[in-house]
């Protein structure tokens, strides 16, 4: 059984599975806990112990008192751990879950996929943003051009008349 879907039917954070299955490896069997690189199934025993954690845990029961407790069920072939609901029926690769998990998955995906066509508008609003503020900044420094070319010709016009005034007062004055 896949660790989301376990999650799920314990309404943990799949972190908190993660960190579960890594604390009472001991009591799961090989599949639970793989060697890096390959998948986490869940049995429907490791369920059984996951389910037992969760009850423990929501009842404020410590991590090491847990654990002795597990070991002692160990020793008495399992018999402590809680039997699945009726509805989460379990076989050591399927598990049937109540069809409310699964409309509540199918809305979850729907709300994923929402999210994910937002994100994407969002980008693609962004992006066009960026050409824009790119073509206006382009544009503004093209008009900044304009005018301090236009500038420097006033300038180069004002020094020429200012020199034409100079040699005609100095013309009038040597004569």
């Amino acid at each position: 059984m896949n660790p989301g879907l376990v999650a799920q039917l314990l309404n943990v954070p799949g972190r908190t599975l993660h960190r579960w299955t890594e604390f009472y490896a001991d009591f799961l069997l090989s599949d639970a806990t793989p060697p890096k690189g390959q998948p986490r199934v869940f049995s429907e025993h490791d369920v059984r112990v996951m389910k037992y954690v969760s009850d423990q845990r929501s009842a404020g029961q410590p991590h090491n008192s847990i654990k002795r407790a597990l070991h002692s069920a160990s020793n008495n072939h399992w018999e402590a751990l809680p039997a699945l609901p009726a509805d989460w029926q379990c076989d050591d690769h399927n598990l049937t879950v109540p069809a409310s998990l699964v409309e509540r998955l199918k809305e979850q995906q729907i709300i994923q996929e929402a999210l994910l066509e937002e994100q994407r508008q969002l980008l693609q609003m962004a992006d066009a943003a960026l050409k824009l503020s790119h073509e206006q900044r382009a544009a503004s420094e093209q008009r900044a051009r304009f005018h301090f070319s236009r500038h420097r010709l006033v300038l180069a016009l004002l020094t020429i008349w200012i020199i034409v005034y100079w040699v005609v007062v100095l013309s009038i004055l040597l004569t």
